[in-house]
């Protein structure tokens, strides 16, 4: 069986939640075991009625001070969060995905056998390396030469525009089996670069790094595009079939902060056509608290 991990703090993380919690309990059939939802940062628990709310969609909240060492990097809050599952549950399998997204059908890819964990790899390049000579490659070798992890020859490519990079995947979907304790490797990891100031040019990429070292030797399995699927980054995707994709098509959205914009959806190019969770969607959106920014087509 397999849990499902995400955070949840007052707020648009709240909102985010319970969005999240209804697309599970409306499109993946019962796949989850259960869901919880982790507050690990003291003073920023929710309120009882935000809290039933979620015991009423069946989400167990754990809201322990887990996060003391790491106030000021809130991220690692999913490492914290995934470290008390590997402790105190006995799935096979956990999930930790990011609360700004969605499922839409149930996450069967994950029940393949021989697997550690299921990846999809970050949607562009960004901190990246692309192999020798490229501009972040120092970055890379040195973060593994720090971490006393041999860098890997193979290459993924990126989820939008189909750039081979060395491994470098996006931390908002990582389903693994709970008994190889990821959280250690990671949280290890993780301190070992900020004791040695070895950020990415974007820091808030560090726990993306970190998860690709961790899991460089396991046996990784990289997830279709229909998986973490951006949906903002649409109109963007190299491959004409990617960016036709409807809802019903997919299994999991990551659609970041634009489901608080009025209109989103229909912003979309290619547009989506008439679906049932088009139609769902219709009737959730925008969530709290709205966003005024301009979405770049």
């Amino acid at each position: 069986m397999t849990s499902l991990i995400f955070c949840v703090e007052p707020g648009v993380l709240y909102s985010q939640a319970v969005l999240l919690a209804e697309s599970v309990n409306r499109y993946t059939a019962g796949f989850f075991n259960q869901m919880y939802a982790f507050s690990p940062r003291q003073n920023h628990q929710l309120n009882p009625v935000e809290k039933q709310k979620l015991k009423q969609l069946g989400v167990k909240l754990i809201d322990e001070p887990l996060n003391t060492q790491y106030l000021d990097y809130p991220i690692a809050n999913k490492i914290l969060a995934c470290s008390w599952a590997e402790q105190n549950l006995a799935d096979e399998q956990l999930l930790m995905v990011d609360t700004d997204t969605i499922f839409l059908r149930p996450p069967e890819a994950l029940t393949a056998a021989g697997v550690d964990v299921f990846l999809r790899p970050v949607d562009r390049p960004g901190q990246a390396s692309l192999g020798p000579g490229s501009t972040h490659e120092n970055y890379w070798q040195k973060a593994h030469q720090l971490c006393q992890i041999p860098a890997p020859e193979e290459r993924v490519k990126t989820g939008v525009n189909l750039v081979p990079i060395r491994p470098y995947f996006n931390a908002g979907f990582v389903a693994y089996r709970r008994q190889l304790n990821l959280s250690d490797s990671w949280l290890q990891l993780l301190d070992t670069l900020r004791s040695h100031d070895h950020h990415p040019n974007n820091p808030r990429c560090l726990d993306q790094v970190t998860l690709a070292i961790a899991t460089t030797d396991w046996s990784r399995e990289v997830l279709p595009h229909t998986y973490n699927y951006p949906l903002p980054l649409r109109s963007r995707m190299e491959d004409p079939a990617m960016q036709k994709l409807q809802l019903d098509d997919l299994v999991h959205v990551h659609y970041h902060r634009w489901f608080q914009k009025p209109g989103f959806l229909d912003l979309l190019n290619p547009k989506l056509l008439p679906s049932e969770p088009l139609d769902w969607l219709y009737t959730r959106l925008p969530i709290e608290p709205l966003l005024d920014d301009h979405f770049p087509h």
